[in-house]
């Protein structure tokens, strides 16, 4: 209901979608992000979640569960816009944002062929030099989305000039799947990049159920696991992100 009244007032009419784009997340996103952090509001429409109990936990599962089915109901292109911002609000506010990493400038410690593929623009970078993607998606990673990550590795342990921060190092990502759908689609993906020897300690991930809960996966959950019995753990994972 709130995407349908905030849509009528776009008329799309003979514009380039470029412009229609700019325009919900110029004029429309923040008023879908206030609906997104009206407590009331969300209590009387989900109202089986703990409020009288834990209000907070309440409140996140809620703002989380009416985000994916506001985004679901939007534009592809705007989906991510609209996720990175609540997600940036409730789950890392110190955050720089669309940090910028320049490929030629980063390659001069590399050996020709070794080094980024290509300009980067992280979703996040914390001042404790947490790297944050976050991924609102219904399906797999694409090939451009793990060159981007196995780019986001290479940067671990190098100084990044951010726009009003200063220098940052890297040391680890965290990958955060906002829709369940896309947690359970690539679970087996970023399950593996946790258990190489030489990656995974850099590298965890955040998945969220069906009901609003987060879930950290880190390493170290794996460590019972290895590539041949790793299906065992992405079932248990899929459980999870459906019952939880």
């Amino acid at each position: 209901m709130v995407w349908e009244q905030a849509r009528q007032t776009i008329d799309a009419g003979g514009r380039y979608l470029s412009d229609v784009r700019s325009q919900i997340r110029h004029q429309i996103e923040p008023r879908l992000l206030a609906h997104l952090d009206d407590a009331e509001a969300l209590a009387k429409k989900y109202p089986d979640f703990p409020w009288k109990e834990n209000a907070e936990e309440a409140f996140a599962r809620a703002s989380h569960k009416e985000m994916v089915a506001l985004t679901e109901q939007m534009p592809p292109a705007n989906r991510g816009s609209l996720a990175e911002q609540w997600y940036h609000t409730h789950h890392a506010p110190d955050s720089a944002r669309h940090v910028f990493v320049r490929a030629e400038e980063l390659n001069k410690v590399f050996k020709d062929g070794e080094g980024l593929k290509h300009d980067r623009i992280m979703d996040m970078l914390d001042p404790d030099g947490t790297i944050r993607e976050i991924k609102n998606i219904s399906g797999a990673l694409t090939e451009r989305e793990l060159a981007q990550l196995d780019d986001y590795f290479k940067m671990i342990g190098r100084e990044i000039d951010v726009k009003d921060v200063g220098e940052v190092v890297p040391k680890k990502i965290v990958y955060a799947f906002v829709n369940p759908e896309g947690a359970a689609a690539n679970l087996k993906t970023m399950g593996l990049r946790m258990l190489d020897p030489k990656k995974g300690e850099y590298i965890s991930i955040e998945v969220f159920s069906r009901s609003g809960k987060k879930i950290d996966v880190s390493a170290e959950d794996l460590s019972e696991f290895n590539d041949k019995t790793i299906e065992i753990w992405v079932q248990d994972m899929r459980n999870k992100l459906d019952n939880l």
